[in-house]
């Protein structure tokens, strides 16, 4: 029976003890010192956890929505530049569509304005580089009407004489190639009806400027006179406009003057002309 009663006893003291241990930790359940150890046991094993694992992962979201955002602006920029791009091609060919039907107008009202000639309207179709300021060619000829010795303009002024044609095209000396081809006889209204005769003769392409043989002195000639043929010599008919006067020098000895005349034809740049046929 004695081993019966120690196991007895033993059952006895340990369930005394559980009993004694609940109490006791009730106790110190509701004590400060207990709610300070839980809460710095939950907050270090958070603190972990939030450090090792909700951090990292966090972070790699945050990189990977960052790229990912990244990439959509540069698909975005790529995208609008591609736009903007296609823009600015559109917008080149509008300009040079409208300087294109610019020049047609103008030419056109070049025309209407000198009505007592026969005008044949082309345009220029090649240009050798190695004589770019002296000759161009023509997509009008012989068929067209187009002869010998006829004058040319554009939709600024005179730009020369034809000399040489084919059925189809026809070539033609600028007055700016500074040959005997090139030469034009000009005048220069100081007045109403009065007019200084003179030659248009040598070219500075640097600054589109021609300068003028006086054939009579006049101390009348001033800056801004438009100047214009004058029909001598039978190329070119009166009236057709050149340029105006650039500036005058007097020439050192004092025995006369130089004038500049400024064209209103950029020679480098010629696309559209109508052939002057003589009344």
């Amino acid at each position: 029976m004695k081993p019966k009663s120690k196991f007895r006893q033993t059952i006895r003291n340990t369930f005394i003890t559980l009993i004694v241990l609940l109490m006791s930790m009730n106790f110190i359940k509701h004590t400060a010192f207990y709610e300070t150890l839980d809460r710095n046991f939950f907050g270090f094993f958070s603190m972990l956890r939030y450090g090792l694992i909700e951090y990292p992962i966090q972070t790699v979201g945050n990189v990977a929505n960052d790229i990912a955002t990244m990439w959509d602006v540069r698909y975005e920029n790529d995208s609008l530049r591609e736009k903007l791009g296609d823009l600015y091609r559109l917008e080149g060919i509008s300009n040079a569509q409208k300087e294109e039907i610019d020049r047609l107008k103008a030419l056109l009202d070049l025309n209407k304005s000198f009505t007592e000639h026969s005008l044949i309207n082309g345009s220029v179709v090649t240009r050798s580089i190695e004589q770019w300021d002296n000759a161009v060619t023509l997509n009008i000829g012989s068929n067209d009407g187009v002869n010998v010795g006829d004058g040319v303009i554009s939709e600024y002024g005179i730009v020369g004489r034809v000399i040489e044609v084919t059925d189809n095209t026809s070539s033609v000396n600028l007055i700016s190639a500074n040959n005997d081809n090139s030469k034009v006889a000009v005048r220069m209204e100081i007045s109403s009806g009065n007019f200084v005769q003179g030659i248009l003769d040598h070219y500075d392409s640097n600054t589109n400027v021609f300068t003028v043989n006086l054939l009579e002195q006049s101390s009348q000639i001033v800056s801004e006179v438009p100047v214009t043929t004058s029909g001598i010599g039978g190329v070119y008919s009166a009236g057709l406009p050149v340029g105006f006067v650039d500036r005058v020098e007097n020439i050192a000895d004092g025995m006369g003057m130089v004038v500049y005349v400024k064209s209103y034809v950029n020679y480098s740049d010629i696309r559209y002309v109508s052939v002057v046929k003589l009344p």
